[in-house]
């Protein structure tokens, strides 16, 4: 049985996604089987025993999900009741009243591997660098210590004090010896706030030898305004950063953002999915090499996270990200701890509003203002929808920094299920991101990121955050009514 990359399995340890095919003549990426170890195959023989549960029903069981899976169109099985594999859902590291729980990196990955989440790895250390001041360091000391190569791609790189600084890093490791490749987005590069400006400085990397390209130059293609929005800064293939974070000094400087660093197996995983986009930017095929490689190369790495990942990629027909993300919500327990910057999708919000409705606690954080007028507007009408299914909002107005408050739009995108799993990465709430753009997220499944991305992040954000109301909500203009419903309706087309 074939999966798809759209249909990936709830089983992944035993199944791992493909990934997609490159352009047409290109020798295709290798993709990584992901299996589990002796260990973990024997600590599930044991748990499934315990629970009374026969290993090979439970594996027929899953068949003949999948088998279902495989023959359901995508929409239709994102937007009905995930797919539930009742033998395999209780070995997630949280298990009923009066069981030993896995514990350890078994009981981390088996916490993603359940779920419609893909390519999940061990042994990779988390970091959290929460806004600029953190973030940026974190980000030139990776492009400082790369040694063999250093792959960027960006949605935004303004030709700005930030920009310079960055572009001038890359120049100088590309002059010690460093294979330096960059992609830009063309719509970030042309149409974002640094207009025409910001190409001179990618026209200026390339002067100094720097192979920088933007993506889709044309902007629009067969796939629709196909934008690439991921944040991916990748060193030698064994750590990597990403987040919210672009280039700029909105992102260094004013925004409230964060980036989460990997060190690991899992930055081999990053470094595949960038070498998708290269090979469609520039027609020739990245080669990177076997997993076993940067394995051997992670092994002084102490850690036991497991990071997996779930991707938008419309040009490779790949949708899991909007799969992996419901199936988290809809199969949550007691709490989601969501902040986004940009909401409008319909699934995602039903789903929120289902949790909250069969008793989930379900705590959002929107900006209180907003880059963009539109999404003000839709965020709005968004939270109103969630207070009145019960869930809990709060409009983020800046919080303080070094003592006294400020005023700052929050551009953070992060989720937290059940205090288990953590989802960072580029996806937004809105329709693009599950639909139109190149996202990636990491779902993360350890203990210390998942409280420290709680305590250090959401919970301090929650803090200084304004309640929203239902009765300011109902209260809206009657105009910012009817706007809210034209801007989700053009949400979906740009």
């Amino acid at each position: 049985m074939a999966l798809t990359s759209m249909q990936q399995s709830p089983s992944n340890a035993l199944l791992a996604a493909g990934m997609p095919a490159d352009p047409p003549g290109k020798k295709p990426v290798k993709s990584t089987l992901t299996l589990p170890t002796a260990q973990e195959l024997k600590a599930f023989y044991k748990t499934q025993k315990a629970n009374g549960i026969n290993p090979l029903k439970a594996l027929a069981h899953d068949v003949v999900e999948l088998s279902k899976a495989d023959r359901t169109p995508s929409t239709g099985a994102v937007a009905a009741q995930p797919f539930k594999l009742v033998p395999l859902a209780r070995w997630n590291g949280i298990t009923p009243t009066g069981q030993r729980p896995l514990q350890g990196a078994t009981a981390n990955t088996m916490a993603l591997s359940v779920r419609s989440v893909g390519r999940v790895t061990q042994g990779n250390q988390v970091q959290l660098y929460v806004d600029g001041r953190t973030a940026f360091p974190a980000l030139e000391k990776l492009i400082d210590g790369a040694k063999k190569t250093l792959y960027i791609e960006t949605m935004i790189w303004h030709n700005d004090e930030t920009g310079k600084r960055l572009a001038q890093k890359v120049v100088d490791a590309h002059k010690r010896g460093v294979a330096v490749k960059v992609i830009v987005d063309s719509v970030g590069l042309n149409f974002g706030t640094g207009r025409n400006n910001d190409l001179a400085l990618m026209e200026w990397m390339r002067a100094q030898g720097v192979d920088a390209y933007a993506f889709n130059p044309n902007f629009v293609s067969k796939d629709g305004v196909a934008i690439t929005h991921h944040k991916l800064y990748i060193a030698d293939n064994e750590q990597f950063l990403s987040g919210g974070i672009n280039i700029g000094k909105e992102y260094e400087h004013e925004w409230h953002d964060m980036l989460f660093g990997v060190k690991g197996p899992a930055a081999h995983t990053v470094a595949e999915e960038f070498a998708i986009n290269w090979g469609r930017t520039t027609g020739h095929y990245l080669t990177i090499p076997p997993l076993a490689a940067a394995k051997k190369s992670a092994k002084s790495v102490p850690a036991n996270a497991a990071v997996g990942f779930a991707v938008t990629d419309p040009i490779g027909r790949r949708y899991e990200l909007k799969r992996a993300t419901l199936q988290l919500i809809n199969e949550a327990k007691h709490h989601v701890q969501i902040q986004m910057p940009y909401c409008s999708d319909d699934d995602l919000m039903r789903a929120l509003q289902g949790a909250a409705k069969r008793g989930v606690t379900v705590d959002f954080i929107m900006p209180g203002t907003n880059d963009t007028g539109s999404y003000r507007t839709m965020n709005r009408a968004e939270a109103h929808k969630l207070l009145k299914a019960g869930a809990n909002v709060r409009f983020f107005a800046g919080g303080t920094v070094d003592g006294r408050e400020i005023s700052r739009f929050s551009h953070t995108k992060m989720l937290i299920i059940d205090e288990t799993v953590a989802v960072v990465g580029s996806g937004n709430a809105d329709y693009r991101t599950f639909h139109n753009n190149n996202e990636l997220n990491a779902y993360i499944a350890d203990p210390k990121f998942v409280a420290t991305l709680r305590a250090e992040l959401f919970e301090k954000d929650w803090k200084e955050s304004r309640a929203a109301t239902r009765k300011e909500l109902e209260q809206r203009p009657l105009k910012e009514k009817l706007m809210g419903h034209l801007y989700e309706t053009l949400d979906r087309f740009f």
